[in-house]
């Protein structure tokens, strides 16, 4: 009798192991987003319920959590991000900065400045030998600095394995945004000594002054014309003078070159896409978009069409990259859609305004570089790893990260001192412990 009443016991021991809801907390004093985990006894049914690490809000498990805990694919860390302008990218490199932050990678960065070097392959070369650092790995695992795509110079330093991609935006909308960005309306003004001029009129004085008129059969490649062929590095025989059949030829060496490209116009479901081409979690590529243009009623005022058609006649080079990726991302969205795609999709839109709400104050601007505004980080933003990651410029996580790779300690130490010293403190005394950490002490 003895003996069948601890074999009862321990069946329904058992049992209750087997129906225990496994629930992920926090402590609410700690905003470092570390998780703790406690088990209670589900009466029914086992749920899996966690709190998420960068909104600390608990949620149920989506099918998409349970796919990645049984991974049937590798999490891809080699990545060449081609950084183009005025298309959303430096919001997108924080989300790079803060993956590889996390997991201790090595960057491809020239040291201490926003930018890899834009015209020779040789000095290019010599940029990423220069950033290597003695103490990481041999091979690179991420590039996402501005520079001039030259896939025979990547490739040479950048693994076997590494995975392509960039960001496309409506090229008249990007060149619009570079435009005011830059203050080619101000240097039109100036200029022409009228500062009444309109938007229209300071585009149709910029227009003028290029050497190409709207009949020619050539196209004109600069850093504020087709800048997305530029950063994708278009060239023809002529140099930055190309014909259509040059434009259509490196189109198509792009689409070889390229793993995926993503659109700003379908940022969500480029990111989802992504997401599944990299092996990678929802909590990976959510985003801060901190910054807004100070200028916003202007760069949205009516243009006329004629103004439109002239411009996409100029803009013909990135109209053809923007079209030929559109095609192929429509193309694949079609090809998902289904309730999972789109449900995918719809939790990370909803994570991801729950997230800046959480992060960022958007009641509130404060001016910023370049004409912009920024939005400042709440107290929980403030005190939360992921949050300030993204919430920093890009310039200067660059900078704070040349000098956690840096191999030359007097330069490294001097950088720490001055500049660096009270970001680097801000990042490495909150709370949470990543690969990073460990590599620099700052004192």
């Amino acid at each position: 009798m003895f003996r069948l009443i601890i074999v009862v016991c321990s069946l329904l021991l058992i049992v209750g192991l087997f129906m225990i809801d496994w629930s992920w907390y926090d402590n609410d004093d700690d905003d470092s987003g570390n998780l703790r985990i406690s088990a209670t006894i589900s009466p029914n049914t086992i749920h899996l319920v966690k709190l998420d690490p960068l909104t600390k809000t608990n949620r149920f498990i989506s099918s998409d959590d349970i796919k990645h805990s049984h991974r049937k694919c590798d999490e891809k860390r080699n990545i060449v991000f081609v950084k183009t302008h005025k298309t959303g990218t430096s919001t997108f490199v924080n989300v790079l900065y803060r993956f590889g932050w996390m997991r201790g990678l090595n960057y491809a960065i020239y040291p201490y400045t926003h930018q890899l070097e834009y015209v020779f392959e040789q000095r290019l070369m010599d940029n990423l030998e220069e950033s290597r650092s003695p103490s990481a790995s041999s091979e690179y695992n991420i590039m996402c600095q501005h520079m001039i795509y030259r896939s025979d110079v990547i490739r040479h330093v950048m693994p076997k394995d590494t995975f392509y991609f960039s960001l496309l935006r409506e090229p008249t909308r990007a060149f619009i945004s570079f435009f005011i960005f830059y203050g080619y309306d101000r240097r039109v003004k100036s200029a022409s000594e009228n500062r009444s001029l309109s938007l229209e009129e300071t585009i149709r004085y910029h227009l003028k002054t290029i050497k190409l008129d709207e009949h020619d059969a050539r196209f004109s490649i600069s850093h504020e014309l087709n800048s997305m062929s530029f950063d994708l590095g278009m060239v023809g025989d002529s140099g930055r003078v190309v014909t259509i059949k040059e434009v259509n030829d490196y189109v198509n060496k792009l689409d070889k070159d390229f793993s995926f490209m993503m659109l700003l116009e379908y940022l969500d479901e480029s990111l989802m896409l992504l997401k599944d081409a990299l092996c990678w979690q929802h909590d990976d590529l959510l985003y801060l978009n901190r910054m807004q243009s100070a200028n916003k009623r202007r760069s949205h005022e009516e243009l006329s069409e004629d103004l439109l058609r002239m411009l996409k006649r100029y803009l013909t080079p990135d109209y053809k990259i923007y079209e030929h990726f559109k095609k192929k991302l429509l193309l694949k969205i079609s090809e998902q859609e289904t309730p999972a795609f789109s449900d995918n999709v719809k939790a990370f839109k909803a994570k991801q305004k729950q997230f800046e709400e959480k992060c960022i104050d958007k009641g509130t601007t404060v001016a910023a570089v370049y004409h912009t505004l920024s939005h400042p980080l709440t107290k929980f933003g403030a005190s939360n790893i992921n949050c300030s990651l993204l919430h920093e410029r890009d310039t200067v996580l660059t900078k704070l990260l040349s000098a956690m790779q840096d191999g030359d300690k007097a330069r490294r130490d001097q950088h720490f001192k001055t500049t660096l010293k009270g970001k680097a403190n801000q990042f490495f005394n909150l709370p949470g412990e990543f690969p990073r950490k460990a590599h620099l002490k700052v004192s």
